[in-house]
């Protein structure tokens, strides 16, 4: 009955009210459909009604009996915190929760703490991902680095890159950046934030600085003329210097074949 009193309010657009009820039910110890409790938050968010969905986490975050798996409840809590601003909220429920959550949801996390700038929330909810032994995608990756790279922090950085190689993840690593260097081009992105490829490319150089070189595709795109038009000058000589010297390491010197080795002019010369 008090499903139905939920969707009744909801349907009629009377998002606050119905939250009001949820929060009652909370506090007397109801039960709440997870898909519900997920459809008021959700319809909380859209309307910016923070500070009512703020409430709301409170009283569910103090029944943690209630906390379940189901994906689309996490989901929203996390995006109602980000939207809040609860950032150590965020780092609480994924850090000291004794559930298990999937790797979009510590990425979700992670976008949301970064986004806030908090980098250090960034890497503590990606060090007990890594000990609960997800393994982590490439946007959880980046995001971590992005917080390194943040805070000026090689050594972590360069702690990430070596678990990244020593459990070759580095295709992963590139699909992110190129998905990245994607959006980023996009006009809509563009006329949000002219900076993204610029950010995309200095992202690619931190990595470099911590030990993963820069994918020779990925490096290529960097400095096409529409893409390197976007990027500073520092930046285009650095990507273009880093290319060069990976071309030369990878150049082999020339050999003489070995049915001449024995010519007239090797031993006499001493050379080939």
């Amino acid at each position: 009955m008090q499903t139905n009193g939920l969707k009744w309010l909801l349907a009629r657009g009377a998002t606050t009210q119905a939250a009001d009820v949820a929060l009652f039910m909370l506090q007397n110890d109801y039960h709440i459909l997870p898909h519900m409790f997920e459809h008021i938050l959700d319809s909380l968010s859209l309307e910016c009604e923070f500070e009512v969905g703020s409430t709301l986490l409170e009283a569910y975050n103090s029944k943690r009996t209630f906390l379940n798996k189901s994906s689309g409840v996490v989901d929203s809590i996390i995006t109602m915190m980000g939207n809040t601003k609860q950032y150590d909220g965020i780092l609480d429920m994924l850090t000291e929760s004794t559930q298990l959550f999937d790797v979009q949801q510590y990425g979700l996390g992670m976008f949301l703490c970064m986004d806030g700038r908090a980098h250090v929330h960034v890497l503590k909810i990606f060090e007990k991902m890594r000990q609960r032994f997800i393994e982590p995608n490439g946007q959880v990756f980046c995001l971590a680095l992005d917080a390194c790279q943040a805070l000026k922090d090689t050594r972590v950085g360069k702690l990430i890159v070596q678990d990244i190689v020593r459990h070759k993840f580095e295709k992963k690593i590139a699909k992110e950046l190129h998905a990245r260097l994607e959006f980023a081009l996009r006009p809509e992105a563009l006329a949000l934030d002219p900076t993204l490829v610029e950010r995309v490319a200095t992202l690619t150089l931190f990595l470099e600085s911590c030990g993963l070189p820069i994918p020779h595709t990925f490096g290529g795109k960097l400095l096409l003329k529409s893409t390197s038009d976007r990027l500073t000058l520092p930046t285009r000589t650095r990507i273009y210097a880093s290319l060069k010297a990976s071309a030369r390491l990878h150049q082999s010197a020339p050999t003489r074949p070995w049915w001449k080795a024995d010519s007239n002019g090797a031993r006499n010369n001493g050379k080939f």
